[in-house]
């Protein structure tokens, strides 16, 4: 991937997390059978990234260490 590109928050925290991310109505999500909104998504896929010693997906509303 091209380090310049840019990718959209909501796709890359999907693809983090998997088929454990389910798209429902009302722009919400299902992550292991829970009704999430956006923002916990990627508040889970941050979790995912720390343990991993990754940098964590910028998105408003969420912490930034």
């Amino acid at each position: 991937m091209n380090r310049f590109l840019v990718e959209n928050p909501l796709y890359r925290a999907r693809r983090i997390l998997g088929d454990r991310v389910v798209p429902v109505p009302d722009g919400m999500y299902r992550l292991d059978g829970r009704l999430v909104t956006p923002r916990q998504l990627v508040c889970t896929a941050n979790d995912v990234l720390e343990a991993s010693g990754l940098p964590a997906i910028a998105y408003p509303g969420t912490a930034h260490p």
